[in-house]
C-alpha cells in the first residue's frame, strides 16, 4: 500500500509540477535563443549600415578637403590678379 502511494504521488509530481516546468523551461530556451538568433542578425544589419555611412561620411570629408583647397586657390589667384 505505501508502495503503491508511492508510485501514485511520484506520478503526480511528475504529471504536474516537473512535466510541466520542463515543458515551460524548454520553452523559454527556444524563447531566448530566437532571439539571440534575430538580435545577431539585427546587430549585423546595423554594422553593414554603420559601415557604410561612415564610408560615405569619408568621402564627403575627403570632397570638402578638396572643395576648400579649390576655394584657396581660386582666391589665392583672385586676389593675384
Amino acid at each position: 500500500m505505501i508502495t503503491g502511494f508511492g508510485g501514485w504521488f511520484i506520478w503526480l509530481v511528475n504529471h504536474f509540477i516537473t512535466r510541466p516546468l520542463q515543458d515551460s523551461i524548454n520553452n523559454l530556451a527556444n524563447t531566448v535563443q530566437d532571439f539571440k538568433n534575430s538580435s545577431k542578425e539585427e546587430h549585423r544589419e546595423f554594422k553593414e549600415h554603420f559601415e557604410k555611412l561612415d564610408k560615405k561620411l569619408e568621402e564627403h570629408e575627403l570632397k570638402l578637403t578638396k572643395d576648400n583647397e579649390e576655394i584657396k586657390t581660386l582666391f589665392n589667384r583672385k586676389e593675384e590678379g
